[in-house]
């Protein structure tokens, strides 16, 4: 259709948007603009900085972390 950007083949179906989703960038940000983001995120939510952390919370961060750093490693592979 004229007049529409099209969107980019990796984001077709909602299950290929969720990394993107995780890290708050739209489709088809660039490397930049995902590291910055990973990094930003993961300091907010790495186990490791949050000493005082129950058991229960530290395993909620870890669950964070983890689909933080899989959402990263998905948009740069």
């Amino acid at each position: 259709a004229r007049g529409r950007t099209p969107t980019p083949p990796s984001v077709h179906s909602p299950r290929d948007a969720a990394p993107w989703r995780v890290l708050g960038l739209l489709p088809g940000s660039d490397a930049v603009e995902i590291r910055r983001a990973y990094r930003r995120l993961a300091r907010t939510v790495h186990p490791d900085l949050h000493p005082g952390a129950t058991d229960e919370e530290r395993r909620a961060l870890e669950a964070r972390f983890h689909e933080i750093t899989e959402a990263y490693r998905t948009l740069v592979a």
